[in-house]
């Protein structure tokens, strides 16, 4: 009752009083839920060694293992920025508790990245620096990630929802999967081969980690997700801290004897009935990050970018850079004109057929299955960081995304779909969905704007480099509902696509209008109804008519003016 005494006078009656204290009472709330600012401050961020915050999903007396090169930390400061407090979590209790010292915030408000609103779910805001941006994971799915990871925690496995999977010092042994081809064969070598093949299937011991009880837990796409088929797969090795080390499988005892060989090489390997080569000489050791998947649709390009923004979305979670990470690729498949997206844009990829034998990882990252991307939630009103991932890329090929808008003179680009050879289940190329009058829309189109570059091509027969680069150069993209739709996640933000469909396609699947929706694209789209314009080929004739009053109608959204 201080604070009522130095209010009132002498007397004071009880209505007035508890009036006062209430009125305290709400002040005092008030100052504890208002987050400290601190002054004029840039936000930090942990990057190495040389501080010692928590990880964002500490273990119980976490060794550090991953801390400095992968996994986020914070500083204990609250910082301001983008107008939104942001708080972070500074605490060395258990890991159960990280996440409780951090006080909720208000929803946030307008809170963008480059421009781009992000879902407002989230109350505490991690910040991730990607290629020297510093990025607020604030929206979905990183927030809720990030928030609970420690729900389904088994000791060096951590999974994140429903979708994603982080293992410790996890060994993948090649010798435990079923027979099949390795992968990256020449196509040539595997004609008509069944996808079936190329698909690993893991037996358990393919994964195996320091745990006490496999992990268990459902991924979201149930069979189909690959993820369910791993989880079977992991097997416990568990560690006796003696002078020799214990690694338990089924109940046999494998020491690792603290010995010198006779060579003097190192360690030996002992069972009770054998000695085996040195143990690091067995084993190939991977450091830093690694993401792992099964790719699905390898050299479709639009499957490609599903799988390769799942990836991105990894690398903010950890806080990990491109050029620092390794991607194992745990399928089969033989090589493809789109590995080189893999090659080129992260620090390594293994095919896990070409292991020479079991491989120990630092960290192994189960990415989110293919089909679960949020790029294919063709019905989201929004997808986050689509902004950020599209200079990920562009910035891995050194393509410089400088085009402004000139209505004097526009790039209109036509992607035609010409027949070639993908894969080994298509030998002859055959692909559907192609335009028979092409040279018709393009006289049809510089008729209606002769003061603009029109031009048509294969985009899928040119170096990836090269049709990024065509692409980020275009004003409006033209084609008929394909993969290299997806092209427009490049395209400049003031850009226009335009979509037609053939009859036999439904305009219910809409993943590219959904692309030019979240990007704030023009999109126009057109679809056959006439069944007499359908060939035998799996050609459609196009109205030049039609095409030309969607390119006028596209360039005068851009340019008013004209």
């Amino acid at each position: 009752m201080r604070c009522v005494r130095a209010l009132r006078p002498k007397r004071i009656n009880k209505l007035t009083a508890c009036c006062i204290v209430l009125v305290c009472l709400v002040g005092l709330i008030n100052v504890m839920m208002t987050p400290i600012e601190t002054s004029r401050r840039e936000p930090t961020f942990y990057l190495g060694p040389d501080e010692d915050p928590a990880p964002v999903y500490p273990t119980d007396n976490t060794d550090k293992r991953l801390v400095d090169s992968v996994l986020p930390g914070h500083q204990k400061q609250p910082f301001r920025t983008h107008h939104v407090t942001v708080t972070t979590a500074w605490k060395k209790s258990s890991a159960a508790n990280v996440h409780d010292s951090v006080r909720p915030l208000p929803p946030l408000a307008n809170f963008t990245v480059d421009g781009q609103l992000l879902d407002q779910e989230c109350a505490v805001v991690r910040m991730a620096n990607f290629m020297g941006r510093k990025i607020p994971l604030a929206g979905s799915p990183l927030c809720q990630w990030l928030l609970n990871p420690l729900l389904k925690k088994a000791d060096n496995f951590y999974l994140y929802g429903d979708e994603m999977a982080l293992l410790y010092d996890v060994i993948v042994d090649p010798a435990q999967r079923h027979p099949g081809p390795k992968g990256g064969e020449d196509m040539e070598a595997v004609w008509n081969q069944p996808e079936t093949y190329e698909y690993i299937a893991v037996k358990e011991g393919y994964f195996q980690l320091e745990c006490k009880l496999p992990p268990k837990a459902k991924f979201n796409g149930g069979e189909k997700n690959h993820l369910n088929t791993w989880i079977p797969a992991v097997k416990c090795l568990t560690t006796n801290h003696t002078n020799a080390k214990t690694l338990r499988v089924d109940g046999r005892d494998d020491t690792i004897q603290n010995e010198k060989r006779s060579d003097g090489k190192g360690k030996s390997f002992s069972d009770g009935r054998k000695s085996v080569q040195n143990v690091t000489e067995l084993v190939k050791n991977v450091k830093g990050l690694t993401l792992t998947f099964q790719r699905q649709e390898y050299v479709n390009i639009y499957f490609v970018m599903l799988t390769l923004y799942n990836a991105f979305l990894a690398m903010l979670t950890f806080n990990a850079q491109p050029k620092d990470v390794t991607i194992l690729w745990v399928d089969a498949h033989p090589a493809g004109s789109t590995d080189s997206v893999w090659t080129t844009l992260f620090g390594e990829v293994i095919r896990a057929g070409h292991l020479p034998g079991p491989t120990r990882f630092s960290a192994l990252g189960w990415i989110p299955y293919t089909h679960n991307s949020p790029l294919r939630k063709m019905n989201a009103e929004r997808v986050n960081y689509i902004e950020e991932f599209r200079r990920f890329v562009l910035a891995g090929y050194g393509v410089n995304d400088t085009r402004v808008l000139d209505c004097a003179c526009l790039n209109i680009l036509f992607i035609w779909r010409h027949n070639y050879v993908a894969h080994p289940r298509n030998k002859g190329g055959k692909v559907s969905r192609k335009i028979v009058n092409e040279q018709q829309l393009l006289n049809a189109v510089k008729a209606v704007a002769p003061n603009d570059r029109v031009e048509g091509r294969q985009l899928d027969a040119e170096p990836m480099r090269e049709q990024f680069r065509r692409v980020t150069e275009t004003d409006v993209l033209i084609g008929m509902h394909g993969a290299g739709l997806v092209h427009s996640l490049f395209l400049p933000r003031h850009a226009s696509l335009v979509e037609f469909y053939p009859t036999s396609f439904s305009m219910a699947h809409k993943p590219f209008r959904a692309i030019a929706g979240w990007r704030g694209l023009g999109y126009s789209v057109w679809q056959n109804k006439d069944m007499k314009r359908e060939g035998e080929n799996a050609e459609t004739y196009i109205p030049p008519k039609v095409v030309a009053d969607l390119v006028k109608s596209a360039r005068n959204k851009m340019c008013p003016s004209k």
